[in-house]
């Protein structure tokens, strides 16, 4: 016998229904047919949940592949990641956070909150919170650092490198006498972007190398970068820039880095109101100069003085044409 068998290709998700005329069927076949009817919307509610599932399973795995940790062992620290965490949201709502800490209680803002066992209340703990990082692509920042605008060039800077770091201005000369070349930099290690796979070898021989007396995490970690084969770049100034330290600027400053609670700890004190830094600093571009807290004068010449300067290399006419040619748009 004959089965007349027509395919509904309208389903987004994949499955086709079989419609089954009951003319070509017997009762027996009537009766199949009809319990097949009546499991139809089961069937798709089944295969549409599994699809969603897939579907939350993949974004999961995305959102994983990248994100940005703290590390706060101790009461204040974690008052301070939370403070810091904040100014990230702001300007990066949809990027997930991870705290590392050795509290009990769970701090706010925070997608993850992950618990060192042991906690030693030093810059090792912040070793060991690079290592916990539960994302591919990082971006690890300090406590005391304030988020002013998006950094997803950060990430985008993993594509060609394994770490991403800026200079360490307020290196210490005596410390870092490690065997190391002076002409390889000293990296500050409140900012940096890591891809974790490429970096495991390299946070375990600084974790090694710190645990063996030397004093401060980032001399240890200068000698680490020098000694394994890690591809790092240099971020700009504007990406870890310390209130504290005189500084030249060009662009706006995107992380801030100073104390945001007055804390005692090994690290630097609190000197500065840090938002008032930021929109003080942050107020105009262009070549600046900065002291401590942000105090600056602009390294630009003033207009007559480039308007002088002009006339005498190009002299008037040849000085008018240099505006037309500079501000005027071209003709296709």
């Amino acid at each position: 016998m004959a089965v007349d068998i027509r395919v509904n290709s309208s389903d987004s998700i994949g499955y086709h229904s079989p419609v089954v005329t009951d003319n070509c069927l017997g009762k027996d076949s009537r009766r199949r047919s009809s319990w097949l009817v009546i499991n139809e919307a089961l069937i798709f509610d089944v295969a549409r949940l599994i699809e969603e599932q897939l579907i939350y399973a993949m974004e999961s795995v995305m959102i994983m592949s990248k994100g940005v940790v703290y590390v706060a062992t101790g009461e204040q620290f974690v008052k301070e990641a939370e403070l810091a965490v904040d100014s990230l949201s702001n300007e990066m709502p949809d990027l997930p956070t991870t705290i590392v800490t050795g509290q009990t209680t769970s701090p706010s803002g925070f997608d993850n909150v992950l618990r060192l066992a042991e906690p030693s209340y030093s810059f090792k703990d912040k070793i060991l919170g690079l290592q916990m990082s539960p994302y591919e692509k990082c971006v690890f920042l300090d406590t005391d650092t304030y988020v002013a605008k998006p950094f997803p060039e950060l990430f985008e800077l993993l594509n060609q490198f394994d770490i991403a770091v800026t200079h360490n201005q307020n290196r210490d000369i005596h410390t870092s006498n490690l065997g190391v070349p002076k002409s390889f930099p000293e990296y500050s290690t409140g900012v940096i972007a890591f891809d974790k796979s490429e970096t495991s070898n390299l946070f375990e021989s600084w974790l090694k190398l710190y645990e063996n007396k030397h004093n401060g995490d980032q001399p240890a970690f200068r000698k680490c970068l020098y000694e394994n084969d890690i591809q790092v770049t240099t971020l700009p100034r504007e990406y870890n820039y310390s209130v504290r330290i005189p500084a030249h600027l060009v662009k706006t400053v995107t992380i801030f880095h100073g104390r945001l609670l007055d804390i005692d700890s090994p690290g630097a004190p609190l000197y500065y109101d840090i938002p008032d830094s930021v929109s003080r600093i942050n107020g105009e571009e262009g070549h600046r100069l900065l002291t401590t807290g942000g105090y600056f004068r602009s390294t630009d010449p003033p207009i007559t003085h480039r308007i002088c300067d002009s006339i005498n290399n190009r002299g008037l006419v040849g000085s008018i044409s240099r505006v037309f040619e500079k501000y005027t748009p071209p003709y296709n």
